[in-house]
Formats: C-alpha cells, structure tokens, sequence
C-alpha cells in the first residue's frame, strides 16, 4: 500500500501586522488558509495528501525561533513531512540566509517539495543558478524591508513618547487606555485605590511579602486576574477556569492569580505612578526578537505630568528610598553569614 503524502501548510502573521483586537485568529491567518488550501485542491498531486496545518500568530519573520516554525521543522528534520505550502517567501521567513539556507540546502537534502504560492515557486521545478538568483533576491528584500520597517516602527513609538503618550499594548495596574484617544491614560479608580494602599503599606514599615499575603487574604484581584476577567466579561460558568487559564488551584486557591512579593516590588519601583510618562527601559535583543535588554536609565525618555498621578513624587522618592536601605541591608547580612 502506497504511503499518504504528507503536505504542511505554514500559516504567520507578525504583531506589526495584525490588529489589537481580543480575536482567536488574526483574519490575515483565516486568509493564508483559504488560499493554501485553495492551491492544495487544485494541484492532483497534492489534494488526496493529509495537511497538517502549522501557525505562528503574532510572530515576527526575522528569526525561526517560533513555536509553529520549529514544529515543522522537527517533523522535516524526521521526514514525516513531504511537501510545504506557504503564501509567499515572507511568511516563511525574512531573514534572507536562514530562509536561502532552508531552500537551496536543507529541503532538497531531506527530499522535501516547497512550494510558494505568491512567488509561483515549486522547488521541484526551479532547479539551477537562474532560480536560486531570483530567489535569493526576493528574501534578500524581505529581509531589508523587515529591519527597516522595525526602526521605522521604534522610530514612531519614541516620538509618540517623548510627547508623553502611552505606546505599549497594556496600561499599567491602576490605569486604563482611554477609549478616545489610546496614547492617553485615565485612573482606573478600583485598581488605583489598591495602588495607593501598596504603597501606604509599604511607607508604614510592611515588606513586599507581608502586602501580597494580606491582599490575598482580603480576596484582591491581582493584576494578571483583574485582565483576565476584564478580558471576558460574559464568563459565567463554573468551567472557567479552561477557559482562562487560571486553573492551577492549591489549598482551593490559584496560584496562578496571586500578590506576590514581585508584583509588589514591580508596582513599588514604577515611576508612572507619579504621571510620569517612561519610555524605552528596554529595548529588542535583535530585530524580531522577542527577547528584551536592559536600556540605562539615562537613556530612558521620562515626560513628567503626562497622566494623571495615582501618588505623589514624594511618596515616590521615600519609597525608592526605603527599598533602596532594604537591599543594601540584605546585602549586608547576606555577607555577614557565617560560612558552613
């Protein structure tokens, strides 16, 4: 009995390309779908073959460090897989030596068919220096026109920042977007309240840990459970918790949704609390990469009074001040320690 053809279709469409709508599926993916397996069913050779679908939704090209990429291609590397499909070179990848690599190397070693649709490229077919060279240009372009629409992307969001807009995808605890104008942050009066008490705490003599443990006691929603349930608001049921995520349960509470010691600290140490805008803390390891590094703090791009304080500089500053004596002193005593 003759062996099924194993075809994988390779579906991506990178965070700059796809909306901020809370959607399962960004429509560009729905789109790619159609088409592939449009392609798939018109071509005799490829249309009885079992299609394995694999996606990266809000994944930049410029690297294969992608879960969907990898996956197809731990499955090509065992030869379970006989031809690929993509909309185009792009959605594959962006960077054109890897990309080349893939296509001119590793594929026609492993006896594995490409096809790309956009690009009317079938690697059983484009064999010699005339297809390589075309080839190579094209990813060659989509490399370049991926670093260069990446700087022009930062460009953008560091002159939204140096006026004091907000830039970044999520406000932070204690604020919310403005429905009218998204750059611009308003109080979030539940949540700015709990802000308010943390640091009320903290200034009082309690420590990072003590706070998280009483917020919990007192049923607070921490910050990553207040999204959770803001982000669907018609959950109802008693299952939830599938639904969410949040289904790791000890002792009948989820751990997943705790105050922890971090969180506080986190919520200690950020100066947008005082309406200070900052922009720029960290930036990209690489271009596409989805790895962040440190940026100094000079370098930071802060705009004071650019939202409404949620508490004043002077809380600020003793807090910064108190956290600053509490690390050196647990430095201290950490050197102190008799060795064993």
């Amino acid at each position: 009995m003759e062996k099924q053809l194993i075809t994988a279709i390779y579906l991506r469409i990178s965070d700059e390309d796809r909306t901020l709508k809370a959607v399962s599926e960004s429509s560009s993916i729905t789109g790619q779908r159609m088409l592939l397996r449009r392609f798939i069913s018109r071509h005799p050779e490829l249309s009885n073959s079992k299609i394995l679908e694999f996606i990266d939704d809000g994944y930049s090209g410029t690297n294969f460090q992608r879960p969907g990429i990898q996956s197809l291609l731990k499955m090509a590397e065992k030869k379970e897989i006989n031809c690929i499909v993509v909309k185009d070179f792009s959605r594959f990848g962006r960077n054109y030596l890897e990309t080349g690599n893939y296509l001119e190397q590793v594929f026609p070693m492993l006896g594995i068919r490409f096809l790309s649709v956009n690009d009317c490229f079938d690697s059983f077919d484009q064999i010699g220096a005339a297809g390589s060279i075309d080839v190579g240009f094209k990813n060659i372009i989509h490399d370049f026109y991926s670093r260069d629409l990446s700087v022009k992307i930062r460009t953008g969001r560091k002159t939204k920042a140096e006026q004091g807009k907000f830039t970044t995808g999520f406000a932070p605890y204690g604020y919310l977007k403005d429905c009218q104008d998204p750059g611009r942050l308003i109080v979030d009066p539940e949540c700015a309240a709990c802000v308010r008490r943390i640091f009320q705490l903290y200034l009082n003599g309690k420590g990072t840990g003590t706070i998280a443990k009483i917020l919990n006691q007192d049923g607070i929603l921490s910050p990553k459970m207040i999204r959770c349930v803001r982000s669907l608001p018609q959950r109802k049921n008693e299952n939830h918790e599938k639904q969410w995520g949040c289904n790791d349960v000890q002792n009948g509470i989820k751990r997943t949704c705790f105050w922890t010691a971090g969180t506080i600290s986190r919520i200690l140490s950020d100066q947008r609390y005082t309406g200070c805008a900052v922009f720029g803390k960290t930036k990209p390891a690489a271009v596409g990469s989805k790895k962040e590094q440190a940026v100094s703090q000079e370098q930071w791009i802060l705009v004071p009074n650019a939202h409404p304080a949620i508490i004043s500089q002077k809380e600020f500053d003793c807090t910064k001040a108190r956290m600053k004596k509490r690390l050196k002193a647990g430095k201290k005593a950490l050197l102190e320690q008799p060795n064993m």
